[in-house]
C-alpha cells in the first residue's frame, strides 16, 4: 500500500470514529445544558476542567508528547525499535513523576489557583466554593490525560488508529453518566460531572494500555536522561513548553475576563466553543493525527517531495470541508443552538448568549483545523521554534483584542460582551495559521502548493453563493412560513444542512474538483488520494 493510501486510510478511520465521538460529545454538552443550563454551576465545572488542563500544558504535558513523537517515529523508521522503546519508557516515567507531583500540589493549593484563574468568582462565594470542590476532583485527570496522550502517539506511530480514536468517546460517555446518574449521589449534583470526567480520563489510558504493551516494552526503569535520543527530545521540548505557556495564556486571560461578565458567560462561551471544536477536532485533529507519523517517517527517509505533496493535499482538503461548515454555522447559528441546547434548564436567554458567541467563534473553524495540520508539519521537521513565533504573535494580538473588544461591547450591551472574546479568538486563530503557512511557503512549500490558491478561491465562492442563497430562501420567501410552526427550528436545521451540504458536494463533483474525489475516497476508504 502506498504512503498516500496509508494516510488516506488512517485519516478515514480516525475521521469516521472521530465523527461518532463528536456526536457523543455533542450529546454530552446537550446533557450538561439540559441539567444545568448556562449557569454559575456550569461556569464552575468549566473552570474546574480548565485549571488542571492549563497547568498540564504549562508544565510540558502536551509539549512533552509533541517533542517525543518525531524522535520515536524516526527511530522506528531507522529500524531502531529497541532504542525507540527505551525513549518511550523514559518519557512515560517523566510524565508520571512530573504530572503526579503537580497533581498533589494542585489539590493542596486549589483555592489559590481558583483565585488566580477566576478572580471574578471571589465576589460570588458559592460559585467560588463549588469551583474549588470540583477542581480538587478533576485534578488527577491531568496525570491520566498525559499518559493517554503518550499512548496515543505511540499507537499512531505503529499505524494503530482505531483504539486511540475511541478514547474521546469513552471520556464523553463517562461525563454523561456522571451528569445523569452520579450527580444524584452528591449534595451538589454538578459534582457528578467532575467524577465522570475523572473516571473518563483514567479510562482513556487504560483502554490503550493493552495494545501498547502488545507493540513493545513501554515499562522501563529510570528516566534515561543520559540517553542521546532522550536528550534530543529535551532539545525539542524547551521551545515547545515556551510556546505552550503563551498559548495557554490566551485561554487564561479569556477566563479571567469572562469571570467578571454576566453570569453564565463562561458556560455560553464553552457551549459555543464546543460546537466549533467538533469540526475542528474531527477534521483538523483527525487528519493531523493520521499525517504526523507518516510525515515524520517521510522526512526521516529523505522523502522531501512526498512530504510537501502530502501536506498540500491535506491543506486543500481542510479548506474544502471546513469553509462550508464555517459559513453554515455563521448563517444558521440561532437555529443550531436552539436545536442542540434549548431544553430543560437551557432557556431563551442562554440561546441568545450562546448564538452570539457561535457567530464569531464559527470563523475559527477553518483556521483552527488548518492550525492542527501546520503545527504537525513543523513538528515533523523537528522545528519547534516557528510555531512558537506564531503563537506569541497571535497571543499578543488576541489579548489586546479581547480586552479592547470586551470593553467596547460592555459599553453597548453588558450581556453580550462575551462576543468580544469570541471575535478575538477567531482573528488570532487566522493570524496564527497565516503566519505558519507563510513560513512553510518560504521553507520550500511554495513550489509544491501550485493548486492551493485556486482551490481556496473556488471553495470560498462556492460556499458563499450556495449557502447564502439557501439562507435567503429560508428567511425571505414563503418557505419561511413552514418553519414558524412548533419545532420548526428542527426542520430548518435539517433542511438547511441537507440542501446546503448536498448542493455544495454535488456541484463540486460535477465540476470534477480533486477535493471532492479525495473526500469521497476517504469516506469509501479505498481511493488513493495521490491519484
Amino acid at each position: 500500500m502506498s504512503g498516500h493510501r496509508k494516510i488516506a486510510k488512517a485519516a478515514g478511520i480516525i475521521i469516521a470514529v472521530g465523527f461518532v465521538s463528536s456526536i457523543i460529545g455533542l450529546a454530552r454538552e446537550i446533557v450538561i445544558a439540559t441539567q444545568f443550563g448556562a449557569s454559575a454551576k456550569t461556569d464552575a465545572f468549566v473552570m474546574s476542567v480548565n485549571i488542571p488542563e492549563a497547568i498540564m500544558n504549562l508544565f510540558a504535558g502536551g509539549a512533552l508528547v509533541a517533542a517525543f513523537l518525531p524522535v520515536f517515529s524516526g527511530l522506528l523508521a531507522q529500524k531502531r525499535e529497541q532504542d525507540a522503546w527505551r525513549v518511550a519508557g523514559g518519557i512515560l516515567n517523566i510524565i508520571i513523576i512530573l504530572l503526579g507531583g503537580l497533581t498533589v500540589l494542585g489539590i493542596i493549593f486549589t483555592p489559590q489557583l481558583v483565585h488566580l484563574f477566576a478572580p471574578g468568582f471571589v465576589s460570588e462565594p458559592e460559585t467560588f466554593k463549588v469551583t474549588v470542590m470540583l477542581t480538587r476532583i478533576t485534578f488527577p485527570a491531568m496525570l491520566f490525560f498525559g499518559i493517554a496522550t503518550l499512548f496515543k502517539g505511540i499507537l499512531h506511530s505503529f499505524e494503530r488508529f482505531t483504539v486511540p480514536a475511541f478514547t474521546p468517546l469513552v471520556l464523553n460517555l463517562w461525563i454523561i453518566f456522571g451528569a445523569t446518574v452520579l450527580g444524584g449521589y452528591f449534595d451538589q449534583p454538578v459534582a457528578g460531572l467532575a467524577v465522570g470526567f475523572l473516571i473518563g480520563s483514567l479510562s482513556q489510558a487504560l483502554i490503550q494500555l493493552p495494545l501498547v504493551l502488545k507493540q513493545g516494552k513501554i515499562i522501563q526503569k529510570g528516566l534515561n536522561l543520559s540517553d542521546p535520543d532522550v536528550r534530543r527530545v529535551g532539545k525539542l521540548i524547551a521551545p515547545l513548553v515556551f510556546g505552550e505557556v503563551f498559548g495557554r495564556l490566551n485561554v487564561i486571560v479569556d477566563r479571567i475576563i469572562a469571570s467578571f461578565l454576566f453570569p453564565g458567560s463562561i458556560a455560553a462561551l464553552n457551549f459555543a466553543n464546543k460546537l466549533v471544536k467538533m469540526p475542528v477536532r474531527t477534521i483538523g485533529g483527525s487528519a493531523s493525527s493520521a499525517m504526523f507519523p507518516a510525515m515524520s517517517k517521510q522526512l526521516a527517509r529523505g522523502e522531501e517531495k512526498e512530504f510537501w505533496l502530502t501536506l498540500e493535499k491535506a491543506i486543500r482538503l481542510i479548506f474544502f470541508i471546513t469553509i462550508p461548515i464555517m459559513v453554515w454555522c455563521a448563517l444558521f447559528r440561532l437555529t443550531i443552538v436552539k436545536v442542540v441546547f434549548q431544553r430543560g434548564m437551557f432557556g431563551e436567554k442562554d440561546t441568545l448568549l450562546t448564538s452570539v458567541a457561535l457567530l464569531f467563534f464559527s470563523f475559527e473553524i477553518t483556521a483552527g483545523s488548518l492550525g492542527h495540520i501546520l503545527n504537525r508539519a513543523f513538528f515533523a521537521r523537528h522545528d519547534t521554534v516557528t510555531p512558537i513565533i506564531a503563537n506569541i504573535i497571535s497571543m499578543l494580538v488576541k489579548i489586546c483584542l479581547s480586552v479592547s473588544l470586551v470593553w467596547w461591547w460592555y459599553q453597548q450591551n453588558q450581556t453580550l460582551a462575551l462576543a468580544g472574546i469570541a471575535l478575538a479568538t477567531a482573528v488570532s486563530s487566522w493570524l496564527k495559521a497565516s503566519i505558519l503557512l507563510g513560513f512553510l511557503i518560504r521553507k520550500g512549500g511554495g513550489r509544491h502548493f501550485t493548486r492551493l490558491l485556486p482551490s481556496i478561491l473556488n471553495t470560498v465562492l462556492s460556499s458563499l453563493i450556495i449557502f447564502g442563497a439557501i439562507f435567503w430562501l429560508f428567511s425571505q420567501t414563503q418557505i419561511a412560513g413552514y418553519f414558524n410552526v412548533s419545532y420548526g427550528h428542527y426542520l430548518k436545521f435539517l433542511f438547511s444542512l441537507i440542501f446546503c451540504g448536498g448542493l455544495y458536494l454535488m456541484g463540486s463533483v460535477l465540476m470534477k474538483r480533486d477535493e471532492a474525489g479525495m473526500l469521497i475516497g476517504l469516506i469509501r476508504k479505498r481511493k488513493d488520494v495521490s491519484q
